[in-house]
């Protein structure tokens, strides 16, 4: 699995190519954007409930799990990133859009990443599935507190 994700997280499109991250929660430790730049770095980011679609028409994945945590040399981009600080909050960003200001420890709940791109210099996954598309559709049934990435979320 280790090898699959490795080919899967080092995909390089660019920002906006389709890759869709949804999650319950997005927690960043050690968060700093360097300005001129859309690449952000972490110490650490963890991930509970999260969704990943990748695209491809009809042979578009999906990985779900419990929980990911990616640490050591954490790189990261998105187009887009919306979710709700202090679970009420509503913040919508990019990487290019973060101040270059170092941000120690950053919690957003129900969190939708578009155009996402990430390297990390290890990762953890628990109760992971990796799989076509339908994946993502049967954990929305299971999870509705995360947003869908079904075809309702698809034509938007």
């Amino acid at each position: 699995m280790a090898a699959c994700l490795s080919v899967t997280v080092e995909h390089r499109g660019v920002a906006g190519d389709g890759v869709i991250l949804r999650a319950a929660t997005l927690t960043v430790t050690g968060l700093y954007c360097p300005p001129a730049t859309d690449t952000c770095r972490a110490s650490s980011i963890d991930l509970r409930r999260p969704r990943i679609r990748y695209p491809g028409g009809e042979g578009a994945s999906c990985v779900t799990a419990e929980r990911i945590t990616l640490a050591g040399s954490v790189r990261f981009r998105a187009s887009g990133v919306r979710g709700r600080v202090f679970g009420v909050l509503p913040l919508t960003l990019s990487s290019r859009t973060v101040p270059p200001v170092p941000v120690p420890y950053l919690v957003l709940d129900g969190v939708v990443a578009h155009g996402l791109w990430t390297r990390a210099g290890h990762g953890e996954a628990t109760a992971t599935s990796v799989g076509p598309d339908s994946v993502c559709e049967s954990a929305a049934r299971h999870h509705p507190d995360v947003a869908s990435t079904g075809s309702a979320a698809r034509a938007r």
